[in-house]
Formats: structure tokens, C-alpha cells, sequence
């Protein structure tokens, strides 16, 4: 009775599954039935692990990754799991909640999928001095200082970030339909109209609040998903040099040479244009899985 009970809870979860909509990165039946064996428990605390040659800047910073080393690139693990109330994980859990984001517009609505643990690995060169403005991509093109992925300015085809910004549980998050928790726009978890480190891209480069130090960043106006749109800083005479607000910013610049310390803020718009990266990197991209 116990197996013919877990088989029959197995395939109501592939139904499920099958069912949502949302941005997709496989659609595969063995990528979903991969997911009815994953974990998908909530929990307020995480575990944090750093190579010993990860520089402290790193490890001061960053909670909910395993971060080592390997050549001239730093490797981010992260589950992508947050560690706060979500709507996303379902009224069963203890870290649930009702509420969503309130916008000045519009009203949300919660999308139909659940937060699952991931098993992401984002790789990111270390000291990155290129400028060639590639394109990015969809899923994750970088991972912010908990652990959450950042995914750009674009939503799945057939959908846009416009529409899919009326979903975003109360950190500015939501899961994709393989539930993947990721983040696009400002996270008040994190930032607030302010200098504080968000994350890391996938290009190596960092991404900061919408301000630079006291002076904000002048991205602002440009569309969504645009081709040609950019987040790097554009702060008169700070564009390699992070923010002396942050509390790490010596030990960075210690160890950066002419031109790795290029970075992005966040978008200078509110709301959904106040997104975290754009249609294109600063730099030559790493690699995520």
C-alpha cells in the first residue's frame, strides 16, 4: 500500500508539473521526473562553504554557495533556495505567507509553480577585463549574495518580463515551472535604492544597488529585453571602482588590476524596469549549468 501511495503522489506531481506555465528551460518528461525526487523542504537557515584560496571578499559576502577555485575562475554551487517567507512555497510550510508584492500597479498573482532545490554551478572568471558587451541569455547568468540565481530582463518566449513582474512573491522573486526561485529586478531583501552588493555576474563583474556610493547610477529609460540596453555603471569617473560603501570594497580593489573592477547597478527605473541585468553582460561571460 505504501508504494501504490507513493507512485499515485508521483504521478499527480508530473501532472502538476506538466501543467504549469511558466519560463522554461527544459520541458523534457525526465528533467520532471527528475524533479519528484528532488527536495524541495523550506528551512530559514542554509550552509555555507568557501575554498581556502576564495579571497575574503567572497567570503564575507556571499551566504548559501559553495565557492571554490579552479584556474583563473571561481565557481558559485547554489540551490537557489531562499531562506525567507514565500508564497511559492506552499501553505504547507512553515516559511509560507499569503501576501505578494505590492506594486504602485496592477495587482499580483501568484504563478502555479513551487520552489525545488536546484543544483546550479555558476562559473566566473576571476579577473575579467573585457568590455565587449556579449549578449546574455536566458537562466542563470549570475547569483546574488544569498544564494538566490539572477536571471536578466527577459521572460520564456511568449511571455514577457512586463506581464511575468505581476507574479513576484514579496522579495521580487518567483520560481520558473521546473521550480527554479530566481530573481530579475531589485530585491528588497537585498538593496533598496542604495549601494549595496547584490551579487556577482556570470562575466565576473559585481552588481550593486541602483546607487554608486551616494550618486545613482544613470541607466534608466531604456526597454525591456532590449538588445543594446545595458546595467554597467555609467557613474562619471566610478566605472572601475566599486563602491567605498561597501564594507569589502578595499579587500576587492586589492587584488584587482586595471579594468577588472568594472560593474553593474541596478536599473535605475522603479518597479519592473528596475532590473538587476539586462540583454547584455559588460564583459566576457563564464558558464552556468
Amino acid at each position: 500500500m505504501v508504494m501504490k501511495k507513493k507512485l499515485i503522489i508521483g504521478i499527480s506531481l508530473l501532472t502538476f508539473f506538466l501543467s504549469c506555465k511558466s519560463e522554461k528551460k527544459d520541458d523534457s518528461s525526465l528533467a520532471l521526473l527528475a524533479l519528484l525526487a528532488a527536495s524541495s523542504s523550506s528551512s530559514s537557515t542554509c550552509t555555507s562553504s568557501f575554498g581556502t584560496v576564495v579571497p575574503d571578499w567572497i567570503k564575507n559576502s556571499f551566504t548559501c554557495v559553495t565557492v571554490s577555485v579552479s584556474g583563473n575562475n571561481y565557481v558559485f554551487k547554489t540551490s537557489s533556495i531562499p531562506t525567507y517567507k514565500s508564497v511559492y512555497w506552499g501553505s504547507s510550510s512553515s516559511l509560507y505567507e499569503s501576501s505578494l508584492y505590492t506594486n504602485t500597479t496592477g495587482t499580483n498573482s501568484a504563478n502555479p509553480n513551487r520552489i525545488i532545490s536546484q543544483n546550479v554551478t555558476i562559473t566566473v572568471p576571476k579577473d575579467n577585463t573585457t568590455s565587449g558587451a556579449p549578449a546574455t541569455g536566458f537562466g542563470a547568468i549570475g547569483v546574488a549574495t544569498n544564494g538566490i540565481v539572477i536571471y536578466n530582463d527577459q521572460a520564456a518566449p511568449g511571455d514577457s518580463l512586463s506581464t511575468e513582474y505581476y507574479t513576484f512573491d514579496t522579495a521580487q522573486g518567483h520560481p520558473t515551472n521546473t521550480g527554479a526561485y530566481h530573481y530579475h529586478v531589485e530585491p528588497p531583501k537585498i538593496t533598496n535604492n542604495d549601494s549595496n552588493l547584490v551579487g556577482i555576474a556570470l562575466d565576473g563583474y559585481l552588481i550593486f544597488g541602483k546607487k554608486h556610493d551616494s550618486t545613482a547610477n544613470s541607466t534608466s529609460g531604456f526597454s525591456l529585453g532590449g538588445a543594446s540596453s545595458s546595467t554597467a555603471c555609467l557613474v562619471a569617473g566610478k566605472t572601475t571602482e566599486v563602491p567605498t560603501t561597501w564594507s569589502q570594497a578595499s579587500n576587492y580593489n586589492s587584488l584587482k588590476t586595471t579594468g577588472s573592477a568594472r560593474h553593474y547597478h541596478v536599473n535605475n527605473g522603479s518597479e519592473v524596469n528596475g532590473i538587476l541585468l539586462s540583454g547584455k553582460y559588460i564583459g566576457t561571460a563564464g558558464t552556468s549549468i
